[in-house]
């Protein structure tokens, strides 16, 4: 399971592309993407 939060609101997804296809759609919404996204890029290598 990986975790993004966006809003203040924490979610937790757990196949990668869900992840990439919420971050895409919630872009404008989520306040630490980059930080999530590298800290999955990092998990995944």
């Amino acid at each position: 399971m990986y975790q993004i939060v966006c809003k203040n609101k924490l979610f937790l997804i757990g196949k990668p592309k869900e992840i990439l296809k919420y971050l895409k759609l919630k872009k404008e919404e989520c306040e630490t993407i980059k930080e999530f996204i590298d800290l999955y890029f990092c998990r995944e290598k």
